[in-house]
């Protein structure tokens, strides 16, 4: 979630996950940036969670209820371009660029400009100072946005925090003989991976995966509508694994019209006010060269809730 969410309906489901006994975690985009005014008449909006005292008055219930906070990227969009949609936070990716083919794919191009450890640690310390500034605690895991970041973002992702929840990006070059870190990544041979139970990958963060994919009720960029149904077949396959983690994110909770100074995204054409991802912790991930296997836009907000499957 981020500046723009309504904090009233953030505590009602607060309010319901609490209810249902399910501890969650909340994925917070501490600085919300619209800086083409798509959504906003044309009239650019650069908003922090500072500026919005009952959004920080319902993250701390939210806390009071069992949540816990996540973060999720400083801004969640790079610059003022799309991204590949449109600059604003929560629909385009922070840390790593892409575009929309003549086909409808989302294609990874590669770093952002200027991309490195240090960069990347400059968005986490502004991310770190907002929350500061909120007065809330500052998070201790981190999700890439749209689960996507260079090698060296990663490594800074993991000098900061240590634990990521996310599906991770791997690339060719990067571990040589075994020897992690030590060669060149090669951004035209793109791996997505998840896991069923948590690990240590090789960027040496411990990672809590989403592994059941995501709620969309209609299909979007090649990728087909993927329904409730669809992630109770899914947990039911891995409920095999022992000591499994079960999790699966959802932008479609609560729906509401919004109007769109150009033509919305599609997935944006009705757009979610909040989410949250379910997280169940119980006593073909490739993806092919340079196209993106599970991004979609409209991540205005994430929860994550835990509990016994």
């Amino acid at each position: 979630m981020s500046a723009d969410d309504d904090p009233a309906q953030l505590r009602q489901v607060a309010d319901y996950l609490f209810a249902q006994g399910v501890p969650f975690s909340v994925a917070v985009i501490p600085q919300y940036k619209d800086p083409n005014g798509y959504y906003n008449n044309g009239k650019a909006v650069n908003k922090s969670l500072l500026q919005v005292p009952a959004l920080i008055s319902a993250l701390r219930y939210m806390q009071s209820k069992g949540g816990t906070i996540i973060m999720h990227g400083y801004t969640h969009q790079y610059s003022n371009v799309a991204n590949p949609y449109d600059a604003v936070s929560a629909d385009d990716f922070e840390f790593y660029r892409s575009h929309i083919d003549a086909s409808n794919n989302v294609v990874y191009d590669g770093p952002v400009a200027g991309d490195s450890a240090s960069w990347a640690q400059g968005r986490i310390t502004s991310a770190k100072l907002n929350f500061l500034l909120a007065g809330l605690s500052q998070p201790t895991i981190f999700e890439p946005p749209h689960y996507a970041a260079s090698a060296a973002d990663y490594q800074a992702f993991q000098q900061t925090f240590g634990k990521r929840y996310d599906r991770g990006l791997y690339f060719g070059g990067y571990c040589p003989n075994g020897a992690c870190g030590t060669g060149t990544p090669d951004y035209t041979k793109i791996y997505g991976q998840y896991f069923p139970y948590l690990v240590k990958d090789i960027y040496g963060s411990t990672v809590i995966p989403e592994d059941l994919g995501n709620i969309e009720p209609v299909p979007l960029n090649n990728h087909p509508a993927r329904l409730p149904a669809d992630i109770l077949a899914s947990a039911a396959g891995m409920s095999v694994v022992t000591d499994g983690v079960q999790s699966f994110s959802s932008t479609t909770r609560i729906w509401a019209p919004v109007t769109c100074s150009k033509s919305c995204p599609v997935s944006r054409a009705w757009a979610t006010s909040s989410s949250h991802r379910l997280l169940f912790l119980p006593g073909d991930p490739h993806v092919s060269p340079g196209v993106a296997e599970g991004a979609t836009s409209g991540d205005r907000s994430s929860m994550t809730g835990a509990g016994n499957a």
